[in-house]
């Protein structure tokens, strides 16, 4: 592996360099949609190829297949980073900080946050090391007052289910919460162990809170069903439930579809393995507009696409067709609904330093968070950290009230940004 090191090495001073570049841009001052011109490296490549001399031609290729550009809008936030404060999350059952809240949903019945979260580097290390047994997140519901007046205090966060319960271990990723029937869907990552190397097995697992105990409901029913291998973010609509799939094929093979930005990714119903819509690159966060209207996160192409239901009628096989489409400034990943009925969406302004955030350890990537109108396409910016030293790689963004509360692939904890407004006023 001395190969892949000297590779790693040289791509590390090659990206401290664009950083440079790219706060010197910053701070010459903002220009729509300008883009910093820097080397692209597509560092998921390290993942999908074997060790050695091929993962080194494999992040050569990968050089070339991703423009790393920053783009910058000049519209002041809605909320200051003046108005944010980190919240750091314990797990009240075992007292362990909650690192990675990758997505996140609201109950508003019961004001609180669901929360889908584990931590991936120390998962994907522990994977690669070939270890007996991995590390396991949680999903947990966290209590709206108590992030309003944490104030940079722990705030505690209540397990819904039990490691145990849930197949291959608890490492859940996409969330949604279905208030119609009470329960949470979400996309969990299991591993199994095939000729001694951890493999990566999605499930879709339906929680039920029905009945749920007022302190922890770590006995509450789960079901699970197969989800595709690349399984990302998942919508509750009932006894229906839609997932979207990031590549049409994993392990080394999706390289090539990252390499050559093939759009081949959609939504798939995993009840029946229905495809229901194909044709994006990087499908990832997902959103119910309406009853036969969805919008979808295209992280790699920078819009958002609405697609809806042929004819009104979801019949099996029946597949979803594209109406509109709103471009971003922006890569976006997780997708939530406020109360007005705007998306809210958290972006990735560089795909390349998210990408060398999560696979090269380097220590920040910029966060920003907008609302979507989805009558008009209006896009307007919610928060913004081009450097990422408040809160970095931000994935979900959820609005409620006077409150902006956002969650990270990797940081510890959450972000709570706050107006002068109460708390139950609509923004």
């Amino acid at each position: 592996m001395p190969g892949f090191s000297f590779i790693r090495w040289r791509v590390r001073i090659m990206l401290r360099g664009a950083g440079m570049r790219f706060l010197s841009t910053h701070k010459r001052g903002r220009k729509r949609l300008s883009r910093c011109r820097v080397a692209a490296f597509e560092v998921a490549a390290f993942e999908k190829v074997p060790t050695g001399l091929l993962k080194a031609i494999a992040a050569a290729f990968g050089i070339l297949s991703l423009p790393g550009c920053i783009e910058q809008v000049d519209d002041a936030a809605d909320f200051a980073k003046s108005q944010c404060r980190r919240a750091p999350l314990i797990d009240v059952a075992t007292g362990a900080p909650i690192i990675g809240a990758e997505d996140i949903a609201l109950d508003p019945d019961s004001s609180r946050l669901i929360i889908s979260a584990y931590d991936r580097r120390a998962v994907e290390q522990a994977a690669r090391q070939r270890a007996f047994l991995l590390p396991e997140g949680g999903v947990y519901a966290v209590s709206l007052a108590d992030l309003m007046t944490a104030d940079g205090r722990l705030v505690g966060a209540t397990p819904l289910i039990a490691p145990n319960q849930a197949s291959g271990g608890l490492r859940p990723h996409g969330l949604d919460y279905d208030a119609t029937l009470n329960e949470v869907v979400f996309v969990n990552r299991g591993y199994q162990k095939i000729n001694g190397r951890w493999h990566m097995t999605p499930r879709v697992e339906r929680l039920s809170l029905a009945g749920e105990a007022p302190d922890v409901a770590a006995d509450a029913p789960i079901s699970a069903i197969d989800a595709p291998c690349s399984a990302n973010d998942i919508v509750g609509a009932g006894k229906d439930t839609l997932v979207t799939y990031d590549h049409s094929l994993c392990g080394w093979r999706a390289m090539i579809e990252d390499v050559f930005n093939l759009k081949r990714s959609g939504i798939v119903r995993p009840d029946d393995s229905a495809l229901l819509f194909k044709g994006l690159s990087y499908a990832n966060g997902l959103a119910r507009l309406s009853e036969h209207k969805y919008a979808i996160a295209a992280t790699r192409e920078n819009a958002i696409v609405f697609v809806e239901e042929r004819l009104g009628i979801m019949a099996k096989g029946e597949k979803l067709q594209e109406s509109v489409r709103v471009e971003l400034p922006g890569g976006p990943d997780n997708l939530t609904m406020s109360a007005d009925g705007d998306i809210i969406a958290a972006l990735h302004p560089s795909l390349l330093w998210i990408g060398a955030h999560r696979k090269l350890g380097i220590e920040r990537a910029p966060s920003r968070i907008v609302a979507i109108d989805p009558d008009n396409g209006k896009v307007s910016l919610l928060y913004e950290d081009l450097r990422g030293d408040q809160f970095s790689a931000a994935t979900v963004g959820v609005r409620t009230g006077n409150m902006l509360i956002a969650g990270s692939v990797s940081e510890p904890g959450l972000l709570v940004c706050q107006t002068s407004q109460t708390l139950g006023e609509e923004s």
